[in-house]
């Protein structure tokens, strides 16, 4: 079964987005995709610190102000300590280029889910 290959696999999803969050790691499961959803950025930050173990990130760009950090400083630090894990960008607003911390980006509220999805899938088989 296609779904058991991604068993062994860990997804993290940080959005400070309770709802949104709960419902893709919801999707993913249905896929047979584990998926962690920390709502808060810094709080991930302190699992990497303890050795948390993942192999692809998806990150909303955009926290609130009072957390102190953005989904950039996430996925620069993510880069630092896991250098070969991808790091996906969730954002409300397209960009231009890419920033180079990001290995794909997804605009919210303009993509199926199933783009989102496929595209984990495609990064966890290679």
């Amino acid at each position: 079964m296609e779904q058991e290959k991604y068993k062994t696999k860990t997804v993290i999803l940080v959005d400070d987005n309770q709802e949104s969050g709960e419902t893709r790691v919801a999707l993913f499961e249905l896929e047979g995709i584990f998926a962690i959803h920390y709502r808060r950025g810094d709080k991930f930050l302190g699992e990497i610190k303890e050795g948390i173990r993942y192999d692809l990130l998806i990150v909303d760009r955009s926290f609130p102000e009072n957390q102190g950090l953005d989904g950039d400083d996430i996925a620069r630090f993510s880069k630092r300590v896991n250098p070969s894990c991808p790091v996906f960008a969730l954002s409300g607003h397209p960009v231009k280029n890419i920033p180079y911390y990001f290995d794909d980006y997804f605009v919210k509220g303009k993509m199926d889910p199933g783009v989102l999805i496929e595209a984990v899938k495609k990064r966890l088989n290679s």
